[in-house]
């Protein structure tokens, strides 16, 4: 390669064959690491005896980007009166939304762009929206953006947790959605590009 080859001091990789009889064909094969973009690759020959046979071969590789898809939650407005409200959240997070559906980073017309905000943002349909947009849709090749906007804290046995629109202060254990679920549902995820993105305290 007129790059360079991995694992190699001048980009060549040396083959040998041998025939055992005349006009028989041999058939040698090299792994040849190629970057993003054109790469010209220069394969050369040399039968015992003969004349080296050179051949140059353009060789592009092009990446597969996939889809993206976005979950965007803002909670500006808690049910619990115990939890102090956020003005800025829900802001922040249809913000957040409008940016990355605009991006066209494999977004495209921001049909892949989920936004839940205030009241619908229940513990319920978070966990809802995380498996329909996320664990159901996205593919090895996706990627995954989730962004959080709301409160965060940390339960009487030191479990950190998103705290949902219809969470209950003195109740997180049964009302909020604790960071080993968080885990959890993550890792269902198939996508190998995931972004978590959490504007919250504690986090």
């Amino acid at each position: 390669s007129s790059r360079g080859v991995a694992g190699t001091r001048d980009g060549k990789v040396p083959l040998t064959g041998k025939s055992q009889e005349s006009g028989t064909e041999i058939v040698l094969e090299a792994r040849v690491p190629l970057r993003l973009g054109e790469n010209t690759v220069v394969v050369s020959a040399r039968s015992t005896g003969e004349a080296e046979k050179i051949r140059q071969i353009s060789v592009t590789r092009v990446a597969s980007v996939g889809t993206t898809h976005v979950v965007v939650i803002g909670i500006g407005d808690y049910e619990d009166p115990g939890i102090p409200d956020l003005p800025c959240a829900e802001n922040d997070a249809t913000a957040i939304r409008n940016l990355l559906a605009a991006s066209g980073a494999g977004v495209g017309d921001g049909g892949n762009v989920s936004l839940l905000l205030g009241k619908e943002a229940t513990s319920r349909n978070i966990r809802s929206l995380i498996e329909r947009r996320l664990i159901q849709r996205a593919g090895p090749d996706d990627t995954v953006i989730l962004y959080y906007a709301g409160h965060g804290d940390v339960g009487p046995g030191g479990e950190y947790f998103m705290i949902p629109q219809d969470a209950q202060k003195d109740a997180l254990i049964s009302t909020a959605i604790e960071l080993a679920e968080v885990q959890r549902l993550w890792g269902k995820i198939a996508a190998r590009r995931r972004i978590f993105i959490t504007d919250a305290c504690n986090s």
